[in-house]
């Protein structure tokens, strides 16, 4: 299984400058698979080439090929919908279990919550990312802050 995960490794995407600033990319720890995260559906849509859905609320795309994973959940001024992001997670989670051979079940599943938990904090810290490159989202933020107590 490690030559395979070293293989896929080396698979993330070159992304095209229209990508650079509106995904996020990273390597899922110890298993190195790169994962991409956008608040623009139809921009990831179109990394991965497929249409995007106008009935979700949120998406991710498998590259089987390039073994990496794409993850969209829209996000309103850095607000996130927790159960779509919790929901898109779970598949981003057993799409990269896929990838590298994990077979999770009922009592043998702890690597998957484990890629869950990770690539939750992670979508999280890229909401904040986005919300700080936009003025709109900064300014909202700054005023839900002075109204607490």
């Amino acid at each position: 299984r490690i030559n395979n995960i070293t293989a896929i490794t080396n698979k993330g995407l070159r992304m095209d400058k229209k990508y650079k600033d509106k995904i996020h990319e990273a390597q899922v720890p110890l298993y190195g698979i790169y994962v991409y995260y956008s608040n623009d559906s139809d921009l990831l849509a179109d990394m991965y080439e497929v249409d995007a859905p106008t009935s979700f609320k949120g998406f991710c795309c498998l590259d089987h090929e390039k073994g990496n994973v794409g993850i969209h959940v829209p996000h309103d001024n850095g607000n996130i919908a927790i159960p779509t992001l919790g929901h898109e997670v779970f598949h981003a989670a057993m799409f990269i279990g896929e990838i590298v051979g994990l077979e999770p079940t009922l009592s043998a599943n702890e690597e998957i919550a484990y890629i869950i938990t990770w690539l939750t904090g992670w979508v999280m810290d890229c909401v904040d990312k986005d919300c700080k490159r936009d003025e709109k989202c900064r300014a909202s933020k700054k005023a839900l802050q002075q109204e607490k107590p």
